[in-house]
């Protein structure tokens, strides 16, 4: 009889776990077809890059002419003095073909072991925009962050189109890299993977920034009056945070608050 009691919850979990599969198959085809490749480089850095961290000076690794990557430490990163290396890795995890186009060869900055900073590191990329597709707009660019499971676009701090560099500031170590998005649905989904949406509401972007930002905020939105709970966007975007969504209500009242509704003459 216990046997019994016991294969019963068994059987129900191998039914719920089975049908969920085939619900997210037929539902979301695209979450299981999504095409992966690798990513395709040469190496910029031939060997690995060593320098230390100090707290009495910034210190660089890299060059943007040669290596396409400059990074720079700043004293006091860490808590006593620390070797930091980088490289351009062999091999990284697979990227969506169908979200980005990569540039130029990822790196990876390491100390040996995960740490956090205790100052932002900077990265700055080099790319060439005459090999972009011509079609591509400067809020297009991104810098991948590789978290342990997962690619994240992070929106770069400074982008210097006419030099064809991008900077990006950091507080963790991992793979990195350039990139372009492709599809303009992912560049708003983006922006709630980023600092950029705290900006905008704090009216520190440009107006293309400006732009794109109001598109997350009726994202989040749109989405609410779906009948989409904080839990359901916060399952669906991780670096999402309750603050997050309730900046974003703050933010719509702000805008209509001050508007006059004039009733309609019956």
């Amino acid at each position: 009889m216990k046997k019994f009691i016991i294969i019963i919850p068994v059987i129900l979990i191998l039914i719920l776990a089975s049908a969920f599969y085939l619900f997210k198959n037929n539902l979301f085809p695209n979450l299981s077809q999504a095409k992966k490749s690798n990513w395709q480089y040469e190496k910029n850095i031939t060997e690995p890059i060593i320098a230390s961290s100090t707290n009495e000076s910034d210190v660089t690794l890299g060059n943007l002419e040669t290596n396409k990557v400059s990074v720079v430490v700043t004293k006091g990163a860490f808590d006593e003095n620390t070797d930091v290396e980088l490289s351009n890795p062999d091999k990284v995890p697979e990227v969506l073909d169908s979200e980005i186009d990569t540039i130029g060869a990822p790196i990876e900055l390491s100390v040996g072991q995960p740490s956090r900073l205790n100052e932002p590191a900077i990265i700055t990329f080099a790319f060439d925009k005459n090999l972009l597709p011509p079609e591509t707009r400067e809020d297009q660019m991104r810098v991948v962050y590789y978290s342990g499971e997962k690619w994240d676009y992070i929106k770069p701090t400074a982008i210097d189109w006419d030099n064809g560099t991008m900077t990006f500031e950091t507080f963790h170590f991992s793979l990195l890299g350039a990139n372009r998005i492709k599809d303009d649905t992912k560049i708003t989904e983006a922006w709630i993977h980023s600092q950029a949406l705290d900006n905008k509401l704090k009216g520190d972007l440009n107006d293309m920034s400006d732009e794109v930002a109001g598109k997350v905020v009726d994202l989040i939105l749109e989405k609410l009056a779906a009948g989409d709970t904080f839990e359901d966007l916060l399952n669906a975007y991780p670096n999402l945070t309750n603050d997050d969504i309730i900046s974003c209500l703050l933010f719509a009242a702000d805008s209509i608050k001050n508007e006059i509704v004039i009733p309609k003459a019956s």
